[in-house]
């Protein structure tokens, strides 16, 4: 999909305002779309004139946005965000997204189910680590 130099000011902007959103960096964006770093700063700065299907579906699926978004945004409009982040939500927009083998969908979601449980077990430490306030 070609992009205008307007189109790509708009896409940056709104990569950039879902990564803050979802309290990531730019590196945690590429790791999870499994691109290079180079890849999506070309993306971001314009310094590749188009974007593949297949890279496009991996930056949405990256910043949790439905598929389309990415055309949406450059076309004008608003990425549309993925509704809910349970487990289930994740499964059925993964195995709705074109392009990705069985094997693939697979490792995402074991990828997404271990971050959900590292954070489970900060939270655990965490509260683990509390004292009771004196109560006298």
């Amino acid at each position: 999909m070609p992009i205008t130099p307007q189109a790509r000011v708009r896409l940056d902007a709104a990569m950039d305002a879902r990564r803050v959103h979802l309290d990531l960096r730019w590196k945690d964006v590429a790791d999870r779309a499994r691109l290079s770093m180079e890849a999506v700063n070309a993306i971001r700065t314009g310094r590749t004139r188009s974007i593949r299907p297949r890279t496009a579906a991996a930056i949405e699926r990256a910043l949790q946005w439905q598929p389309g978004s990415i055309a949406a945004v450059t076309g004008g409009g608003e990425p549309v965000p993925v509704a809910g982040r349970d487990a289930g939500a994740a499964e059925e927009y993964l195995r709705r997204t074109p392009g990705l083998s069985a094997a693939e969908i697979e490792d995402l979601l074991a990828h997404v189910r271990g971050r959900r449980e590292d954070g489970r077990r900060e939270d655990t430490d965490r509260g683990a680590g509390r004292r009771a306030a004196p109560s006298g």
